[in-house]
């Protein structure tokens, strides 16, 4: 907004100034964007989630101001020291040269500028601080998440404290994998709760049970559904669902919901080119949604879907306090509701009409929906349920199939430990290259200790990188023999293991049998696996497609019984959902 200069030759006296400069030029919205991403520990720092905020970063510094924009990623930068690595390493063997050990290529958080530590207190505070000032508040948030870790799986409240993992440590302190730092929902409940509150807040939430988070805004009056108005989101997961897209290399762009809404939503409008209209959050979530691959165990919500959702368990259940809330409009909401959930002839809204051809859309797309039974069972709503029971205990039993190969796999591991460990030294001694291994052969104790512990071979690094990665910021170089050392071994212990099954070395019986044993259990490991994958997606998906299909009938039984509080509320969660980018003059 222009504010001409002030006639100072007729302002009369000096206190007339605050009221006429206030009154000819109101104070402007402050957007503000937090980009969020962190493990929680080191080896938790995957590629994706540095990925996922450098892009995030990237794309809000073209359009903003440095200071409209607060980074936190790990272990933030440290002023005047070499920047605090991640645990990520990337085997790079097109640029190994030959005979060299593999080498790792180690991400740096230092490359975002001006990173912050991802404490759950620096969030806190950036939340707090620009939530008290008009415009909008953005947190674009990617890493892991949790539920409550004390609660039991069945546990009805077990949802409610759904946590992101955040980081604790200093970088110059030890850190045990099993201690990050949680920010919860009823602390975000609490900072959008707390009065003095300006702006509204919308977020993108991508890591796994991030859907608790809806929970932040929607709540309940005397078991209604009810929100916190001037907030919502989007989540790539339900409260009880994980999500994909940490990976430990940065390739989930094109099949994730995170890499999916991120491309559509920010991406597609870059300096100098042919100008397009910006996608709307809702836009892009729908959008990413039908892009899900076949193999998508997902499931995107926005605040709304949450909302609609809690609406529909109201409607459905036998408790005479849901009953209550429908009084003696019950019995129509209901009709109503069988009847969106089968397409209505009768005229509908635009806006739902919308949805509920996206939610097809979404269901034709979906795999494996096609089948008899289930084409069947979803023609009506109490059907849908008992598949989706059907195919949860499905989900159940392979899970616990999975559990017991992992058991049998793990009892194999130790025999095979204390053979590797026996014939280590022969292999050490006859390695090409005796000073590099004996100058990192300091190593070699822990790292049995650590194998011998746990016989899980794939946790033996991670180990050895969370007790250590104090060193990546005060001695860099025995850090770096640690990496080499440990990736040395690996390739050795590799072949050892192929070699000594194809009967190219000699070994003793015991040691041959410990490896045959090891083998066919990681075999069927890999097959339970493999069945415990089809079941849960098959679940996922019929779940996707009953979840949906219920919102969009919940939201009809809503209109056709003129609920204008509830409409209300949705109204409001739609008006935020439905939301661009704020233009960039807006600082």
């Amino acid at each position: 907004m222009f504010c001409p200069p002030l006639p100072w030759h007729r302002v009369a006296a000096g206190w007339l100034l605050p009221a006429l400069w206030l009154g000819a030029c109101p104070l402007q919205a402050a957007d503000h964007f937090i980009v969020l991403g962190s493990g929680g520990v080191p080896a938790a720092q995957e590629a994706s989630i540095f990925e996922v905020a450098d892009f995030w970063r990237t794309e809000l510094g073209r359009r903003y101001r440095p200071a409209q924009t607060t980074v936190l990623f790990g272990a933030g930068n440290q002023p005047g020291r070499k920047p605090f690595y991640a645990d990520v390493r990337i085997q790079r063997e097109a640029e190994a040269k030959p005979g060299e050990v593999l080498a790792f290529e180690t991400l740096e958080p230092g490359r975002l500028r001006r990173n912050q530590p991802a404490t759950p207190a620096n969030l806190a505070s950036a939340l707090t601080r620009h939530l008290r000032a008009p415009g909008q508040v953005w947190l674009f948030a990617h890493g892991h998440g949790s539920p409550e870790p004390t609660l039991p799986e069945f546990h009805p409240d077990r949802f409610r404290h759904n946590r992101l993992l955040l980081w604790q440590a200093e970088p110059t302190q030890q850190q045990a994998p099993t201690e990050p730092a949680p920010f919860t929902v009823p602390e975000l409940r609490n900072r959008l709760a707390a009065p003095g509150r300006k702006a509204d807040f919308v977020f993108l939430i991508t890591s796994c049970y991030s859907g608790g988070f809806h929970q932040a805004i929607v709540g309940d009056d005397d078991r209604r559904p009810v929100i916190q108005r001037g907030a919502a989101g989007f989540t790539a997961a339900h409260e009880d669902l994980a999500s994909a897209g940490c990976t430990t290399t940065p390739d989930f762009w094109q099949d994730t919901y995170v890499g999916l809404f991120a491309g559509k939503f920010a991406a597609g409008n870059p300096p100098g080119k042919v100008r397009r209209p910006a996608l709307t959050l809702t836009e892009a979530h729908r959008a990413a949604v039908l892009a899900l691959p076949a193999w998508s165990f997902e499931l995107p919500l926005a605040t709304s879907d949450y909302y609609l959702e809690r609406w529909t368990e109201a409607l459905l259940s036998e408790h005479p306090g849901d009953q209550a809330v429908w009084g003696e409009r019950r019995q129509a909401a209901q009709t109503a509701f069988t009847a969106a959930w089968k397409q209505p002839a009768t005229p509908a809204p635009a806006p739902w009409t919308r949805h509920r051809r996206w939610v097809e859309d979404v269901i034709a797309r979906t795999p494996g929906l096609d089948q008899p039974r289930r084409r069947a069972a979803l023609a009506n709503p109490v059907s849908a349920r008992q598949m989706l029971a059907e195919l949860h205990q499905r989900k159940q039993v392979a899970a616990q199939l999975l559990a017991e190969a992992e058991t049998q796999t793990a009892a194999a591991g130790p025999a095979v430990a204390a053979a590797w460990h026996q014939y280590f030294p022969q292999l050490a001694g006859a390695s090409g290259r005796p000073k590099a291994l004996l100058a990192e052969h300091a190593w070699e104790p822990e790292a049995a200790a650590a194998e011998t512990a746990d016989p899980d071979p794939l946790r033996w690094p991670d180990q050895l990188f969370n007790r250590h990665s104090h060193l990546a910021a005060t001695d860099p170089a025995r850090f770096d023999a640690l990496g080499r050392w440990l990736a040395r071994r690996a390739e050795l212990r590799d072949t050892w293991i192929v070699q000594t099954l194809a009967g190219d070395l000699t070994a003793a019986n015991p040691t041959v049998a410990a490896l045959t044993e090891w083998r066919q259990r990681t075999l069927q490991h890999v097959a339970a696996d493999g069945a415990a994958l089809t079941a849960e997606t098959e679940w996922a998906n019929f779940r996707r497609a009953v979840i949906y299909r219920e919102v969009s009938a919940a939201w009809f039984a809503l209109a056709a019984i003129e609920d204008t509080r509830a409409l209300a509320d949705l109204a409001e969660l739609h008006r935020l959902e439905s939301l661009t980018l704020p233009a960039p003059g807006r600082k």
